[in-house]
């Protein structure tokens, strides 16, 4: 039995540290020891563009292997990609024998991918379990936005399933954030039920509650007169954010009231831009600090997310009435007047009415909003989701 002090987590996750610190959210690196459960953390970082190792506490270290040089002119050569892609091979083989020493109790691979693949070799080497996380419907993200969306190995998303297959059958525990996406796996992967084990994601809500208050009227010049609606997430098509610019479009023509604003990056940000740009009722603010992330969640009127995961969960902590798509998982948050609405996948035009409903009922989108933080107060509150979690752990660990 391992004891409280004794346990120690290896987390294999497909990020970039510098990308986490400009995104806002490297704090919630801390939370990987889920409560204290764990004694330490070690996070590798095994594609990512710099060779880094980041002390971010006593007892949460990160490890990131890159390809990358302080030569830029040298990292546009194809040879150096070439060279640099064997090296980090290389260390990565060798890795678990480094880790060999410090007596990891599990490794936590983030997607079942390249991460599950390399958190298979190093359980194996180590001799310690695998639980591997699901955070996506990673087969509807392919539909709406091909490769941008999911994962294909060598080009193809018919061999990435495959490799799919190969590490879920062979990990100790799969984790999907939301019980609907075992199906899936069950069905297609023959895949025991038992396996499964729901790991909700969990939101530090009194972050919003101690977060100072930014005007963001005042900081992103936008008109008092105008009710702010947002998009808060990823700018790719998987979160069918030209839907979104539809929406706004049209509303804009008759509700001189709305205002839209695009917050976050993505590889379709320039485009959404520049197809807005003549539109005073939109605006494309791009990536933002945690701090104005959570001031324009506060202090929006509702939010728009039509695919949402932890985005989602984002939205209803910050007091939004929620106008989504019902697909996935979103009926769990997004309940038909009471938190928000929900329509149908690809109707925008009962979207807009929902819209313009609640700029006109200003009482019932605030009540609308206060709904949405109940119900996530009740399901995804940190401390709560941390036992849930802490129990897991005691089930793969025989505790």
């Amino acid at each position: 039995m391992n004891y409280i002090n004794d346990r120690k987590i290896l987390y294999v996750v497909p990020a970039d540290y510098d990308d986490l610190i400009q995104k806002g959210v490297s704090n919630m690196i801390l939370d990987r020891d889920e409560g204290g459960f764990f004694k330490s953390v070690l996070t590798l970082h095994p594609i990512a563009r710099t060779n880094q190792k980041i002390n971010i506490s006593e007892s949460n270290k990160i490890i990131q292997f890159g390809w990358k040089s302080r030569n830029r002119m040298l990292d546009r050569l194809f040879l150096t990609k070439i060279v640099g892609t064997i090296v980090l091979t290389f260390k990565l083989i060798f890795l678990p024998f480094k880790l060999k020493q410090i007596n990891f109790t599990v490794v936590r691979a983030t997607d079942p991918y390249l991460c599950g693949l390399i958190g298979l070799y190093i359980s194996k080497i180590l001799n310690i379990p695998l639980v591997v996380s699901i955070h996506s419907d990673y087969d509807k993200r392919y539909t709406l936005d091909g490769l941008k969306g999911s994962f294909g190995l060598i080009g193809s998303r018919r061999l990435g399933k495959k490799l799919e297959k190969f590490i879920l059958n062979r990990c100790n525990k799969i984790l999907p954030i939301r019980s609907y996406l075992s199906s899936n796996y069950i069905k297609d992967y023959n895949i025991s039920k038992n396996k499964f084990e729901v790991f909700p994601h969990g939101i530090n809500l009194k972050s919003y509650d101690k977060t100072p208050n930014i005007d963001i009227y005042q900081k992103f010049n936008i008109n008092r007169k105008f009710k702010i609606f947002n998009f808060t997430g990823r700018m790719s098509r998987e979160n069918y954010v030209y839907d979104i610019l539809e929406i706004a479009r049209k509303i804009s023509l008759t509700n001189k009231d709305f205002f839209l604003m695009f917050v976050g990056g993505g590889k379709e940000l320039e485009k959404l831009k520049n197809e807005s740009k003549d539109i005073t009722n939109i605006k494309c603010v791009g990536f933002q600090s945690r701090d104005n992330v959570i001031n324009i969640q506060k202090q929006s009127y509702g939010s728009i997310c039509l695919m949402g995961g932890f985005s989602l969960i984002e939205a209803c902590a910050g007091q939004n009435p929620i106008l989504s798509y019902d697909i996935e998982w979103h009926s769990e948050l997004v309940k038909n007047n009471y938190s928000g609405f929900l329509v149908d996948e690809g109707d925008t035009n009962t979207l807009i009415k929902r819209i313009k409903f609640l700029l006109e009922n200003e009482s019932v989108s605030l009540k609308l909003g206060q709904n949405a933080r109940k119900l996530i107060e009740e399901r995804h509150e940190m401390s709560k989701t941390i036992k849930i979690k802490q129990n897991v752990y005691k089930r793969l660990l025989n505790e």
